[in-house]
């Protein structure tokens, strides 16, 4: 019922219905050697880095601000790992009118191999932003960077992300993202730039 109410709302919207238009850009992520949360990915990786506004309310009115970022063929070839936060209070989503205060967190928690339950986040520091961990309700642990291309921006369609665009153990945990996995799939089917 999800899943088909979601692909019935993207197809009528003609686009995503959370974060509809964004600007997406190349970078560069560095992540730390572990032990943490993200050690799996530990290395230099080419990425894509998109930014948004999740209701698409145009600028400067408060939105909750997305920044997806897709880790290109980290887990092997075409095999790429997906990391999607937003501006929120760790579970809860907060509408702010820049990237540039606060932190950005994946909302919903992933697990690892280890099995241990985190978040990831993102600080905004000069031309990318820190890559963050953290246990529900810790404090967050810098581990890697973000740099963003300042070159010209890449097309935004027909670029999908998604929680569940992931490998080397890590996997969307808990039930928030039980619920969320048909949301997404929906609105992914629905959308006109398929």
């Amino acid at each position: 019922m999800i899943r088909r109410a979601f692909r019935t709302l993207s197809a009528l919207r003609r686009a995503r219905i959370f974060h509809p238009r964004g600007t997406a850009r190349r970078a560069v992520v560095t992540v730390d050697d572990g032990p943490h949360h993200l050690d799996a990915l530990a290395g230099r990786h080419d990425a894509l880095v998109r930014l948004s506004r999740g209701l698409g309310i145009p600028s400067p009115a408060p939105d909750v601000l997305g920044v997806a970022i897709k880790l290109l063929g980290v887990h092997g070839r075409r095999r790429d790992q997906d990391l999607l936060l937003a501006t929120a209070v760790r579970f809860v989503p907060l509408p702010r009118r820049s990237l540039r205060r606060g932190v950005a967190s994946s909302i919903a928690p992933y697990r690892n191999r280890r099995r241990e339950r985190f978040l990831v986040g993102g600080r905004w520091r000069g031309d990318g932003f820190d890559l963050l961990t953290a246990r529900p309700l810790r404090r967050w642990r810098v581990v890697g960077r973000v740099e963003l291309d300042a070159g010209a921006a890449v097309p935004d369609r027909p670029l999908r992300f998604s929680p569940w665009t992931t490998g080397g153990g890590l996997v969307p945990a808990g039930w928030l993202n039980r619920l969320r996995r048909p949301a997404y799939e929906g609105s992914q089917e629905g959308r006109p730039d398929t």
